[in-house]
């Protein structure tokens, strides 16, 4: 292997010191031809200059000018390529340090070109900024000419900028505003900012004060709107953390257990309600599963409304428990339940015509058996959407009463409706037994829930008085 490395390097080699031999002929033979041509013109031009019989002959200045007008006739003659050739032999015949230098003016050039093309914008701009700035400046001083500087800003501005300031400083420096701003300072320790320049038309009105929440809100009106700034003490107390509020405390898990454990009981046990009737539906056919299974997901749907309400009961039972104003719970019952009613009203209507086109989102045209069947369900849930309303407002207000134990009970009620519905109605009554399964567990809920929730409420009335 070795040896036949030896003999393809000895052939490259070889060929390399032909081609070389061949290039420095050719180099030679160049410059050889190069020189001779020279010499030979040089010769011919010598014996026509020495010729006495050519001294009769003049120049001819316009020849070229002729030549060059004849071709511009016929096309042939392009100025613009002729001159760019002409720079390009210029070019050429410079040193490589005079092109870099020449490159480099060029680019100086374009860059001198480009600033006295924007130069006037960039004072333009440059000289808005100084005076806008000197505007804010002199805003601070009462003696200062803001209608002269306003002036100078409109002739240099060019492009109909406007600024709206204050006619006169006694309007800035308000008494009323400047007393009020004093009064809030010495009461929370809040530094209200001064607005050295409103809104044309802005004025001051009047404030509010809230110790509790350490909160001051100033007040200004225009010929249209009233504008509210709010500001608050970021000194206050209540809102940073004590070491004491990081410590554990089993106190708040046992509270927070014994509200959250029986409402996730809650939803367990009304799920085995409705297991226990799908088991009941799955012996009537596979037509009748598919028609509950695209009937519950629309009234998944439809009732996104009551499981809100139920959320904002929850919170506000809470709330008017925690404040001691248990005389508003009925008011916000009575207030839920007109709302839920109202919708469920609307959502029959709606559900009543459109149902079946609902369900062609889950159920193909051709299974007119299963759409209609999923129909009747949605007409049957619908029909009894107000009971479904106060199942939701009132039992997530006694959950956020404190009274779990009740939503609880609640959620039986439904579990033992449905399995009602599932052994006693649909073996007689076939699916529609099952279409009733949610309105009976709804109404059976209502059952309980009115009388708790007065029970829930007069207990705490009088734990109320007796504190």
């Amino acid at each position: 292997m070795k040896k036949n490395e030896g003999k393809i390097r000895n052939i490259h080699s070889h060929q390399d010191r032909e081609n070389l031999k061949k290039a420095e002929f050719d180099s030679k033979l160049y410059s050889t031809m190069r020189s001779n041509f020279a010499k030979e013109g040089k010769k011919i031009a010598g014996e026509l200059e020495n010729d006495e019989k050519l001294d009769y002959v003049g120049d001819a200045p316009d020849l070229l000018n002729k030549i060059v007008g004849q071709l511009r006739e016929e096309g042939k003659w392009d100025d613009n390529a002729y001159r760019q050739e002409c720079k390009k032999e210029l070019y050429d015949l410079l040193p490589q340090e005079d092109q870099i230098a020449l490159r480099r003016g060029r680019k100086l050039a374009k860059i001198e070109e480009k600033w006295k093309k924007n130069r006037k914008k960039i004072m333009q701009r440059a000289a808005i900024i100084v005076l806008v700035g000197g505007v804010f400046a002199a805003g601070f001083g009462v003696d200062a000419s803001r209608e002269q500087i306003m002036n100078i800003f409109g002739k240099v501005g060019s492009e109909g900028q406007k600024v709206f300031l204050n006619k006169t400083d006694e309007e800035i420096l308000d008494a009323g505003e400047e007393r009020d701003r004093k009064h809030i300072k010495d009461k929370l320790g809040i530094n209200v900012p001064k607005l050295i320049y409103k809104p044309e038309g802005m004025e001051y009105e009047t404030y509010e004060l809230d110790d509790k929440i350490q909160r001051a809100k100033m007040e200004y009106l225009t010929k249209d709107e009233k504008y509210y700034y709010v500001y608050m003490n970021k000194k206050y107390d209540i809102l940073k953390f004590q070491k004491q509020e990081k410590k554990f405390k089993k106190v708040y898990v046992k509270n927070l257990c014994i509200n959250g454990i029986p409402m996730g009981l809650q939803y367990s046990i009304t799920a085995i309600g409705s297991v226990i009737l799908q088991a009941a539906v799955n012996t009537l056919g596979s037509v009748y599963v598919a028609a509950m299974t695209a009937g519950s997901k629309i009234f998944t749907f439809t009732c996104c409304p009551f499981d809100a309400l139920g959320s904002t009961m929850a919170t506000y039972g809470g709330q008017n428990v925690g404040a001691g104003k248990t005389e508003r719970l009925g008011k916000g019952i009575k207030a839920a339940g007109i709302i839920g009613i109202i919708y469920s009203i609307v959502a029959f209507v709606l559900l009543y015509f459109f149902a079946s086109y609902i369900a062609l989102l889950f159920v193909a045209a051709s299974e007119t058996e299963i759409i209609n069947l999923t129909h009747q369900f949605i007409v049957y849930s619908a029909l009894f959407y107000i009971p479904l309303t106060f199942v939701n407002v009132i039992r997530f207000c006694i959950q956020g009463m404190g009274f779990s134990t009740f939503a609880i009970l609640a959620g039986v009620f439904e579990m033992a409706a449905r399995t009602f519905a599932a052994v006693m109605l649909v073996p007689v009554m076939g699916y529609s037994g099952a279409c009733l399964a949610n309105p009976l567990a709804w109404i059976a809920a209502d059952i309980f829930l009115f009388p708790a929730f007065m029970y829930c409420k007069k207990r705490l009335e009088r734990a109320g008085k007796t504190a």
